[in-house]
């Protein structure tokens, strides 16, 4: 990097602080407007008579209004202001009770308007009671308790579980009456409450994701009361809070994109062996092949091509927000996985930059819940059986193991676990796999400052494997295994400081490295011809550090209108080394070469920096607003190119119908992805002289989307999408004009037009719950290189894109303690080549086609089923029945040659305590 660039970069972030300075001398302007606009802390001196007999009775739809906010080092005052103004009620109080120098920090979820205030009134003696117009606070009474009132107290515990699934429920936040004592359940759903008064009380139990619960409790002094919940499952599509798209955390029903959200117990119901199963069952128009050969590659797309280019990551992976080294390699054990975000299409690249232009997957790991009362231990053994097709491997054991402990306390909370899995040989005598792993996180609050710091080592040990068809093609180099295990490691460590110095202004600083290894060496010579005695050797190392920066400011801007603003940047590095050779003497010490062989290495580093801002304005909760715009300037860009922007806009109109709220939304936006590395440059090459251009931009992808969202009540939701969109500028390899040898070069030529339509929805009956998703995707090749001399043609279907996807879940509890989850995945059918039979046309033991476009083949489309039954045994241990592929469908995925695994079956036993 030079001097003038450091220089300028330096330059730059002192004038966005600069500016973030000047902002925060103008927003309490506006916030000191806003408050009095709509003033709703009323001091008094002594109570009305109508008020005061009016004490403690209903206040109607206001006071069960629920609200959601988080305050960190505030006046207490501005904090009562805060939460009378979202509840929009008045607060009735004598200001001499206030504490003046009292300062709190609050965090608040779906809690009622009573809830909230005595969270924020703890340790001053005062408490909130109802009254006609408004909540006054008074102070409690002071009269100490004779003994035997004091002896008036009992405890409440029990267990909370889902009603569909019965697993046990974690996070729910348990409450007696108006939220005093309170607490939250571990990761095994129980919970214990203390000093409950005697008499009759009223528990009441939340958790996002399921309807809210209540029991009526009679309590007795001295005695500990049993009181298990089941939980309902209720769809809260416009009520989830999410960040992928945003910076500050969003509901739903704000969002101009759609946005498909996989919770935690999506994750656990299924009991998945991968992040692409759970991709592909619940995110319309998705396509994740699942290579059985290679279960670390995460080649995730939607909506059709983005790219001509073979191998290319489509979307963007986050992992606890930082950013992939290699996103078709971003593995990761299902069980350390908290939830999942994933945005479709381009518009969310106007905050995560380059490489979002196929949409972003955001995964959260897990980070232990604050509240906990004791450590939670959750650890589970299976052994399975895996169906093959190939003779002699019928049927190979499987065994997995998983264990994990979290915690919390009031100001931090934590998880770590562990994972291994082995699969014996599957295929042929040098196929076994082996998937060690180890996570962690940890979550920490003190005043204005929240830490996250989490870390994950993932490894899979796969050996080269093929479909033994390959074998049996008559080509010498196929004829025999390829005695090649491959290491490859994934490693990660991240953390994010948020800070919030006021109710109105925070600011976010992330940090990470994702590093991925992969090394091969061959364990013995092949012997396909007596010569081939000489060995491959590989590694590649992918490491990429990343950092980033946004600061917002949000608050009232005039009756009804509320915003945000927030501004940023990021940046990374990855760096990419690879070597290998083909004619190892050795694979241990000094390795050397056969005299005609030799070494090939490449090194290429990527940097890239991008500056973002994004506005949100809301009016009256109900119209929302989104626009933002990004610039990236990346290395492989060609050095004329320059910075490039990405813009985003949308617009969202909710309404409520009785028990129905519908959601109109539509978008549009830009985004780009860069060229890979190395493409600008000039080449000598085997096949030819390669042509620098300085001219090489990044592919485009641009286009908008428009929808409907619905809920019904906490029964059901769906969502419709319709989207046209363009990837311009795509990368292909021109042949060029030469009288010498044969010379090309990489030019911004090809274009394909995406369009469909997607669907999601769920239902709610009783213990069931139903979830499905469909997507329609047209992915018309519009135009290609000058010269080209390629296979496709304008108006294909672009390669290994199925028109059709869908996926469907069904959870059901017949009886106490049993859950049965169903899952269905289907792809239809698509175009790619055949490779098999190419392999056998060389081979000379099948027919050859006149040309290879002559080999495009369409694969069949197929479905597969997967089914968990899970049974409760004891109060900590439950067993498991896991099926994948039930059906026992041996159909090809993405090509030919590659493997397949039928039917897997894995019985388990889970600890929970």
């Amino acid at each position: 990097m030079s001097v003038r660039s450091v220089r300028g970069r330096a330059l730059l972030c002192l004038l966005c602080v600069a500016l973030c300075y000047v902002v925060s001398l103008g927003v309490p302007q506006l916030r000191a407007q806003g408050e009095t606009a709509a003033v709703r802390l009323r001091p008094v001196t002594a109570l009305t008579p109508a008020q005061d007999s009016a004490r403690g009775q209903p206040l109607g739809a206001a006071a069960e209004q629920r609200i959601t906010l988080a305050l960190h080092d505030v006046a207490l005052k501005d904090a009562l202001r805060v939460i009378a103004t979202q509840g929009n009620v008045v607060l009735f109080y004598n200001d001499h009770d206030l504490p003046a120098d009292r300062r709190v920090s609050l965090v608040v979820t779906d809690a009622t308007i009573i809830q909230a205030l005595r969270m924020a009134l703890r340790g001053t003696g005062l408490t909130a009671r109802t009254i006609a117009g408004g909540i006054v606070l008074v102070r409690r009474a002071t009269t100490p308790q004779r003994p035997e009132m004091r002896e008036q107290q009992g405890a409440i515990r029990g267990t909370i579980t889902d009603s569909t699934t019965s697993a046990p429920v974690g996070g729910a936040t348990v409450a007696v009456n108006d939220g005093e004592p309170r607490t939250v359940t571990g990761a095994d759903g129980s919970y214990r409450l203390a000093h409950v008064p005697a008499g009759m009380v009223t528990l009441n139990v939340r958790r996002l994701g399921y309807a809210p619960a209540s029991r009526q409790v009679t309590v007795y002094p001295d005695s500990e009361t049993v009181v298990d919940v089941r939980l309902v499952s209720a769809p809260q599509m416009l009520d989830e809070v999410v960040t992928t798209g945003t910076v500050v955390p969003t509901e739903v029903r704000a969002l101009p994109t759609p946005i498909t959200v996989i919770n935690g117990a999506d994750i656990a119901r299924q009991h998945p062996h991968s992040i692409q199963e759970l991709f592909r069952q619940a995110v319309p128009s998705a396509v994740s092949w699942d290579f059985a050969a290679y279960p670390y590659q995460t080649a995730f797309s939607v909506r059709g091509a983005s790219t001509l280019s073979p191998g290319v990551a489509q979307m963007k992976v986050f992992i606890d927000g930082t950013e992939a080294a290699f996103p078709t390699a971003a593995g990761i054990d299902p069980n350390s996985i908290a939830r999942v975000e994933v945005v479709r299409g381009p518009e969310a690249a106007a905050i995560h930059g380059a490489d979002a232009s196929g949409g972003v997957i955001q995964i959260f790991t897990k980070h232990g819940d604050i509240g906990l009362t004791r450590p939670q231990v959750d650890a589970q053994v299976a052994l399975g059986m895996v169906q093959t097709p190939y003779a002699g491997y019928e049927r190979v054991p499987r065994q997995t193991y998983a264990a994990s402990l979290s915690g919390g306390g009031s100001d931090v909370s934590y998880s770590v676990g562990a994972g291994y899995s082995h699969t014996d040989d599957y295929v042929a005598a040098v196929s076994a796999q082996s998937n060690p792993s180890v996570h962690g996180g940890m979550h920490f609050v003190h005043g204005m400052t929240t830490i996250d710091i989490s870390g994950q080592y993932y490894t899979q040990q796969d050996p080269q494997a093929y479909n033994p068809a390959v074998m049996e093609s008559g080509l010498a180099s196929y004829s025999k295994p390829f005695y090649l295990p491959f290491d490859v490691q994934s490693q990660r460590v991240g953390a994010r400081i948020h800070m919030t110095p006021a109710t109105w202004w925070q600011h976010t600083l992330t940090m990470g490295l994702d590093r991925l290894t992969e090394e091969a060496e061959q364990t013995q010579p092949r012997l396909t011809t007596p010569a081939d005695t000489l060995l491959e050797v590989l590694s590649f190392d992918y490491a990429k550090t990343s950092l980033g920066y946004n600061t917002s400011v949000q608050g009232t801007l005039g009756a009804g209108l509320t915003g945000s603003l927030t501004a940023g940047f990021d940046y990374y590095n990855r760096p990419a080394t690879s070597w290998y050779t083909f004619s190892a003497l050795a694979t241990t010490g000094p390795i050397r070469t056969a005299p005609s062989g030799a070494f090939t290495v490449n090194r290429y580093a990527t940097q890239n920096t991008g500056y973002f801002t994004q506005f949100q304005l809301a009016v009256h909760d109900a119209l929302f607003v989104t626009g933002g715009l990004r610039g990236d300037q990346n290395t492989d860009f060609g050095a004329d190119v320059g910075t490039r922007l990405s813009p985003q806009v949308g617009i969202s109109y909710v309404h409520p119908i009785g028990a129905v709220t519908l959601k109109l939304r539509g978008s549009y936006g830009r985004a780009i992805r860069a060229p890979g590395a190395g493409l600008k440059f000039a080449a000598v090459t085997p096949a030819g002289d390669v042509l620098a251009n300085p001219l090489l931009g990044p592919e485009r992808q641009q286009g908008g989307d428009a929808g409907l969202d619905a809920t019904f009540g906490s029964r059901g939701s769906l969502s419709a999408t319709y989207y046209n969109q363009t990837a311009d500028d795509l990368i292909q390899q021109v042949p060029m004009q030469s009288d010498s040898v044969p010379t090309s070069q990489y030019q911004n030529v090809g274009r394909v037009k995406n369009a469909g339509i997607e669907l999601e929805g769920s239902v709610t009956v009783g213990p069931m719950l139903l979830k499905g998703q469909y997507g329609y995707t047209r992915s018309r090749i519009e135009r290609l290189a000058p010269g080209y001399t390629g296979d496709l043609r304008v108006g294909d279907q672009s390669l290994w894109t199925p028109k059709q996807t869908g996926g469907m879940s069904l959870s059901l509890a017949p009886r106490q303690g049993t859950s049965i989850t169903a899952g269905l995945t289907y792809v239809g059918s698509w175009t790619y080549y055949d490779v098999l039979g190419e392999l056998r046309c060389f081979g000379k033991t099948g027919p050859c086609q006149p040309t290879s476009r002559d080999y495009l083949t369409t694969y069949p489309g197929f479905a597969k089923v997967n089914l968990t039954i899970s049974q409760q045994l004891e109060q900590f241990i439950s067993a498991f029945l896991s099926v994948d592929n039930l059906t026992n469908n041996d159909a090809y995925e993405a090509t030919n040659i590659n493997p397949v695994m039928g039917r897997i079956t894995t019985i388990g036993v889970r600890f929970q305590y």
